[in-house]
């Protein structure tokens, strides 16, 4: 009769795991085995960046670990809900947070200003909050340099590698990756894509149509 209540009382989880599992090393190891295989299911580059993170970690910079972590997130939050029965309560709250998505964006942009003010440009650079740092006076050119690199491109190809950044960032990753498929078949379409790959193959200025 004990041993009855003792199994009545141990809940089964999700993926074959008890709750006594949770405190057992091998049976650990055997769940992140199974997440692994779900994550390379689901991602196969991402699942070997993590792997290769995981082998050399001393090479893993910040913001490379960052990145993995926003990366895996959704596929593991997806995993704990199997795991303890909550995907119904997590699908409840992912559209809950997709009405605040606004919200969490505007505050998500004035905090990166603040930390800004507070981060030396080298450290910046480093983390991966700017992209490159210029020396102090020279800033303005370094724009104007910049702009005109931009400019000499086309700008057809331009407005769509722009608009294609600022949409995905408010999607998932599946759909992320879907809707990049799609930008980069309509790209490879262009007009100015066909000149672009002339022009480097028959190693000459392009000509851009803008179209």
């Amino acid at each position: 009769m004990h041993a009855l209540m003792n199994c009545m009382d141990t809940p089964t989880l999700g993926h074959g795991i008890s709750v006594a599992d949770l405190y057992r090393r091998e049976a650990l190891v055997r769940l992140d085995g199974i997440f692994l295989a779900q994550l390379e299911r689901a991602d196969p580059a991402l699942h070997q960046a993590l792997l290769q993170a995981r082998a050399n970690p001393a090479e893993v910079s910040r913001s490379t670990a960052s990145d993995l972590a926003v990366r895996i997130g959704p596929i593991l939050d997806a995993f704990i809900g199997q795991l303890f029965g909550l995907d119904g309560e997590l699908s409840a709250l992912k559209a809950r947070h997709t009405e605040l998505d606004v919200l969490f964006k505007i505050k998500r942009e004035f905090v990166q200003r603040q930390a800004a003010k507070n981060i030396k440009a080298e450290e910046a650079a480093r983390i991966g909050l700017v992209n490159r740092v210029v020396a102090p006076g020279s800033e303005r050119e370094e724009a104007l340099a910049l702009a005109r690199k931009i400019a000499a491109k086309s700008t057809h190809v331009v407005n769509i590698g722009k608009e294609a950044f600022y949409r995905q960032a408010e999607l998932d990753l599946a759909a992320a990756y879907a809707y990049a498929s799609n930008v980069m078949v309509e790209n490879m379409l262009a007009r100015d894509a066909e000149e672009g790959i002339a022009a480097f193959v028959e190693k000459r200025p392009p000509t851009w149509e803008d179209r």
